[in-house]
C-alpha cells in the first residue's frame, strides 16, 4: 500500500459508494511515533457502514533505550527517516448492537 494506491481506492469509494465522512489528522500520542491518518467513512457496501483509515508515518530507522540504575524507566529514542515513510491500511465495520467499529480481517473485507 502507498499514497497513490490510497487515493485510487479513494476515488472508487467515492464513485461507487455513498460518502459520509472524510478526514484527515495527526496519528500518535505523547513520544509516540508521529504520522498523520486519513479516514474514510461510507455506506453502500453489503456489511453495511465501512471505515477505513489510511497511516503514514516515518520509518524507524533506529531504536535507542538508554536506561538508568537508579531511575525505574528507561528512555526510548527513535531515529526516524525523513524520506521514507510506513503505510497502513486498516478496515472496520460499524456493529449496530454494540455501537462500535470492529475491526476487519483482510481476507473478510470482500464479504465471503
Amino acid at each position: 500500500m502507498n499514497q497513490e494506491r490510497w487515493h485510487e481506492i479513494l476515488e472508487l469509494i467515492s464513485s461507487q459508494f455513498k460518502v459520509l465522512e472524510k478526514k484527515k489528522e495527526p496519528y500518535g500520542k505523547g513520544r509516540e511515533i508521529r504520522g498523520e491518518k486519513e479516514s474514510v467513512i461510507f455506506t453502500g457496501h453489503p456489511l453495511g457502514r465501512i471505515k477505513l483509515e489510511f497511516i503514514k508515518r516515518p520509518k524507524v530507522l533506529e531504536k535507542k533505550i538508554y536506561s538508568h540504575r537508579r531511575k525505574a524507566g528507561a528512555e526510548i529514542e527513535y531515529v526516524l527517516s525523513s524520506e521514507e515513510f510506513v503505510y497502513q491500511l486498516l478496515a472496520f465495520r460499524w456493529d449496530p448492537e454494540t455501537g462500535e467499529w470492529v475491526e476487519m480481517e483482510p481476507a473478510g473485507f470482500g464479504g465471503k
